[in-house]
């Protein structure tokens, strides 16, 4: 007697058919996106390196493609697209590959670089380039420097002003 398929058989090999349809999506799809989220992490990476660069840097001049950091010694480096790539010379450091055109641009004290990749064209905050000068720090209470050394109001006579015209009244009446 010549066997053949049972239906049990037949659902089987279809239940098995069809698990394989449900889980190929789940693993192909991650798979789709893979190279955009390497290309997003690229940019992320490069962009810390430019702002810590920026924050190091004591003298920036910016140019519509090129970006000049020069450090407390004068030693300038130049940031700018070179053959498809954000390149900081002298040296070859690069930070990003496969760039179309790159733009830098200082708007309210804050620098941009505009970044070309492709079909997309975005705009990227690198830093904050406004310096403060030691009068201008702050403490961990969020006052100024010059504030937390004295914790009495009165002793400072610009936030009192009354202060300083008594001490005035008071020279001229003891002369």
């Amino acid at each position: 007697m010549i066997r053949g398929y049972s239906l049990l058989e037949m659902l089987l090999a279809l239940w098995i058919c069809l698990s394989i349809v449900w889980v190929l999506p789940a693993i192909y799809g991650p798979l789709l996106h893979w190279d955009q989220t390497s290309s997003q992490l690229d940019i992320v990476i490069a962009l810390y390196q430019l702002s810590e660069d920026v924050h190091l840097a004591e003298t920036i001049e910016v140019d519509e493609h090129e970006l000049r950091l020069y450090d407390v010694n004068g030693k300038q480096d130049t940031i700018s697209l070179h053959q498809g790539r954000l390149v900081c010379q002298p040296g070859f450091n690069i930070y990003l590959h496969n760039i179309d055109a790159v733009s830098f641009e200082v708007f309210d004290e804050i620098l941009y670089m505009y970044l070309e990749r492709g079909e997309t064209s975005e705009r990227y905050e690198i830093a904050s380039i406004k310096r403060y000068g030691p009068e201008e720090w702050l403490c961990d209470d969020g006052r100024a420097m010059c504030d937390c050394e004295s914790d009495d109001p009165n002793d400072d006579p610009e936030s009192n002003p009354d202060q300083g015209n008594n001490e005035l009244e008071a020279s001229e009446a003891g002369s």
